[in-house]
């Protein structure tokens, strides 16, 4: 029955879904320490221009919160328009902004939240360019969009590569859209050093605030009982999903598949950055949790135990706000 509030898709629920991420966030509103994260040290330029002019008040976490929230609506047009699940919902919103609300240290503005919208425009970039014959320029576009998005978030960078996976699920191989894709990636940086060099005359004090991001930022993740716990249901679930995904494959339609595949690739290359480079904590778990709803989504809608699927659903959503509630009793 609980379930069953959620899985609609009528205004009402689109309300009940932004109500949760407020009740979500309340931990965050009401308390003022937060944890040092890399990024409060080593802030991409787009990202610092925010920082500087808002810092960690009230308007910043208002912002936070409604680009969480955007970002959560996002994942459900890009079902809505192109299909890929089971049927028209919005659990994927639901169970991206849980994810990245359960976290109280993420319960503020971070660089990921400006990036993972961004990166979002890209993914639809690339499923418009599905079946689109001859030459298609929408993997220009999406690499230019997230090599845009690295000026928000570092990490970014770590998932260039899947730009170009996605030329090879999604499009026949075109020597030129391979080259345009890199162009896409390159312009960014090329436009960013030229506004630089005519505003400063110079462009080594631009190149060394870039390298500088590379410098090692310890970032200690405390992770207590409740939010281990609530990280514990997430694998489960990934495990639960995978199996169903895999059991499921031959059945889908040919996009339903490719989509799928090319979302673990994202979800892997955002697990992969978060061990690779030094400077990532919980953040990181946005770009994860893309995929993740998306899988988690499915698995509710083609569980027919009704009771099970309702044990579940509950435990997740009661896991979540335990951990995200925590912070008042731990």
């Amino acid at each position: 029955m609980f379930f069953k509030f959620y899985r609609g898709n009528s205004p009402s629920v689109i309300i009940l879904i932004a109500i949760t991420g407020i009740v979500f966030w309340l931990p965050g509103f009401l308390t003022r320490t937060l944890s040092p994260l890399p990024f409060d040290h080593l802030q991409m330029p787009f990202f610092k221009y925010i920082f500087d002019l808002l810092g960690n008040s009230l308007t910043a976490k208002f912002l936070a919160l409604g680009l969480l929230i955007i970002t959560g609506y996002y994942l459900n047009r890009l079902n809505s328009v192109y299909g890929f699940l089971k049927e028209r919902t919005q659990l994927p919103a639901l169970i991206f902004i849980v994810v990245n609300s359960a976290f109280i240290l993420l319960q503020r503005l971070t660089p990921a939240l400006f990036g993972g919208l961004l990166f979002l425009f890209a993914i639809e970039k690339i499923f418009l360019s599905y079946r689109k014959e001859n030459l298609s320029y929408n993997f220009f576009e999406a690499s230019f969009i997230i090599s845009l998005a690295t000026f928000f978030y570092l990490p970014m960078l770590f998932l260039w590569p899947v730009i170009f996976i996605g030329l090879v699920i999604l499009r026949p191989v075109i020597w030129r859209e391979w080259i345009l894709t890199f162009m896409g990636l390159l312009l960014p940086f090329f436009l960013f050093f030229s506004i630089q060099f005519i505003r400063l005359g110079e462009i080594e004090s631009t190149y060394i605030l870039l390298i500088d991001q590379f410098s090692i930022v310890s970032g200690k993740l405390n992770l207590n009982i409740t939010i281990k716990i609530f990280l514990g249901f997430l694998v489960l679930f990934i495990i639960l999903g995978s199996t169903l995904i895999i059991n499921t494959m031959q059945s889908r339609k040919i996009f339903s598949r490719k989509v799928f595949l090319y979302l673990f690739w994202i979800f892997l290359f955002s697990i992969g950055s978060f061990f690779v480079i030094e400077n990532t904590n919980l953040e990181i778990i946005l770009f994860a949790s893309i995929p993740f709803s998306f899988l988690l989504s499915e698995y509710f809608l083609y569980r027919r135990n009704r009771r099970w699927k309702n044990v579940l659903f509950f435990l997740f959503m009661l896991s979540g706000i335990v951990a995200a509630y925590s912070v008042f009793f731990l």
